[in-house]
Order: structure tokens, then C-alpha cells, then sequence
């Protein structure tokens, strides 16, 4: 029998379920060990921050060198997945800062799921969804409300009758029309 050599090859992630690779979130799969180490990650999230497969792969063993410009992010999630695990529990939900190759970053709902593993460490497997829309349209809320709270101040201003608001409690005052200024004195 011929002696066949088997040369290692330099670690990359395992291969994405072929499924999760049609989803249009971020999904990711990694070890429940210290490091949190990578196993995998579907093409949505990869493009998602920036990093093409075999880059982000050489760059970041485990999630620990990927939040390592945001240690309380992994932080969170190593304390979260070691209560699940701790606890029997199968799930945890945080908000997240996913760093991007260009620099900054995206916040991110994660949501996973906590795999227990047959002869080793269980695994963490989550969702990754993307809050980016929702900070526009929280942005656009705060700019509505800034909008109508001028458009209220403009109103009492140009009201030619007294205008006043005062604590319910203290009854210290917290606003006075430009009337009511004058007939006070």
C-alpha cells in the first residue's frame, strides 16, 4: 500500500451550509470557546462588512480578533452565549457593532442560537441583522419632532395672549411667552 502524505493546509472557514448562503441576512457560526472561534459565515455577511471570505478568514481567527476594536461588543456576546450555555438555554439576543474592512461600522441585532456540540465546545450560530434602516428612520423621527417642537415654540411666541408653563409640582416656571414677559415685567 502506496504511503500518502497529507500536507496541512492554512486554516479557512468551514464551508457555509449551501442554504444560508441564499438568505439575505448575515449569518455566522463559531465556536462557544474563549475566542469565540470562527467556523463559518454566509456571503451576505461577508459582503455585508466588507471582507471578502479568504481575507476575513486569514485576518480573524475568531471573533475575539474581530471586535478587538470593540472589546465590550465581544465582550457582551462571550458573557451572553457563556450564560446560555451555563443555563441550558438555547438563545441570546444583543445589539452588536459589526466592524467593516473600510473602517467604522454597522450596529446589528444578533441573534443566535447556541448548538451543543457533540464531543467539544457547543457553538454559537446567528443571525445578524442589519439596524442601519432604522437609524434613518429614527433620525427622521428626531428631525420631525425637532420640527414640531419649533413649530409649537413659534406658536406660544406669536400667541399675543400670556403664555406659561410651569412644574405641576413646584410650579417653578419653565417657559414664558414674550407677552407674558412684558405684562410681568
Amino acid at each position: 500500500m502506496e504511503n500518502l502524505h497529507f500536507t496541512p493546509q492554512p486554516k479557512t472557514a468551514d464551508p457555509c451550509p449551501a442554504l444560508m448562503n441564499t438568505l439575505n441576512v448575515g449569518v455566522l457560526c463559531c465556536l462557544a470557546d474563549e475566542d469565540l472561534t470562527f467556523l463559518w459565515g454566509n456571503q451576505h455577511f461577508f459582503t455585508r462588512v466588507g471582507w471578502p471570505q479568504a481575507e476575513y478568514c486569514r485576518r480573524f481567527s475568531g471573533l475575539r480578533q474581530y471586535w478587538a476594536e470593540y472589546p465590550e461588543d465581544f465582550a457582551a456576546v462571550r458573557q451572553q452565549l457563556t450564560q446560555a450555555v451555563t443555563e441550558g438555554s438555547s438563545g441570546l439576543e444583543l445589539t452588536v457593532r459589526l466592524p467593516l474592512a473600510a473602517g467604522g461600522c454597522i450596529w446589528a441585532r444578533l441573534s443566535g442560537t447556541v448548538l451543543p456540540g457533540a464531543q467539544g465546545p457547543a457553538a454559537l450560530q446567528a443571525v445578524l441583522t442589519d439596524l442601519s434602516a432604522l437609524e434613518g428612520e429614527q433620525a427622521e423621527l428626531a428631525r420631525r419632532s425637532e420640527q414640531k417642537q419649533q413649530y409649537f415654540r413659534w406658536m406660544m411666541d406669536a400667541y399675543q395672549g400670556n403664555v406659561y408653563i410651569s412644574d405641576m409640582q413646584t410650579y417653578e416656571l419653565l417657559y414664558l411667552n414674550p407677552s407674558s414677559c412684558d405684562t410681568l415685567g
